[in-house]
């Protein structure tokens, strides 16, 4: 990812900048710790567009339970879980596991094969949103949302690729093989015309990004085929 985002850079002169710090939802002081926390405030902003994508793809299922669960390395933190709860306004628990995304990953490839892995136990401590803090964000990620809308423009007339969306488009019909080839080029991806096609899933999501609805299993050949083959 750093690879990506650095070549792009490179190729179309664009440079990293930092709007409205002095707009957050705490006393704004200049150095790394609110450098910091604004990138984690972001990250924050997209988890809550991409929660709204899974409840529209699930017909709210997704956070039926009322709780998100975060995982990987930033999940150690105590800052992170709180921001993600006020941002997301869902109770935030965090896993035990240090490589919890990639358990998952192996999880749900072994429902594919008939392999049935035992969830991970999730950490007691539960971190509920605070009502002040979430009436913070929501006007936050309001003005985050006009800033963002403004760069993915620019991000278009530039033309670079967005590697992070979080846009209102968030379903499209039998088109995968396209945006992944075009967007993801450099990815060397092998086994979709496997177990993961034979797994039939109507609905498939790329990370950071939209998500595709149809028949599954030959948008996952195609791909395959596409990919191996250049």
């Amino acid at each position: 990812m750093a690879a990506y985002m650095a070549r792009q850079a490179r190729e179309h002169g664009t440079r990293v900048v930092f709007v409205g710090l002095a707009d957050g939802i705490t006393e704004y002081e200049p150095g790394a710790p609110t450098v910091v926390r604004a990138i984690e405030e972001a990250a924050a902003f997209v988890a809550a567009s991409h929660l709204r994508i899974l409840d529209e793809v699930t017909a709210d299922a997704a956070s039926a339970s009322g709780e998100i669960t975060f995982t990987g390395g930033s999940s150690a933190g105590v800052l992170w879980p709180r921001v993600i709860a006020g941002a997301t306004g869902r109770t935030t628990r965090t896993t035990e596991a240090p490589e919890a995304t990639s358990y998952g990953a192996a999880r749900l490839a072994g429902t594919a094969v008939g392999i049935d892995l035992p969830a991970l136990p999730l950490d007691p401590t539960a971190i509920a949103p605070q009502e002040a803090e979430r009436a913070a964000y929501r006007d936050a990620a309001r003005r985050w949302r006009e800033v963002y809308d403004a760069q993915r423009t620019a991000t278009v007339r530039s033309g670079a690729t967005a590697l992070f969306t979080a846009g209102d488009n968030v379903l499209f019909a039998n088109t995968l093989t396209g945006p992944v080839i075009i967007d993801r080029g450099e990815l060397q991806l092998t086994g979709f015309g496997g177990a993961l096609a034979s797994a039939s899933p109507t609905t498939l999501a790329c990370m950071h990004g939209s998500a595709w609805q149809g028949d599954g299993a030959a948008l996952l050949r195609h791909l395959g085929e596409a990919l191996l083959a250049r």
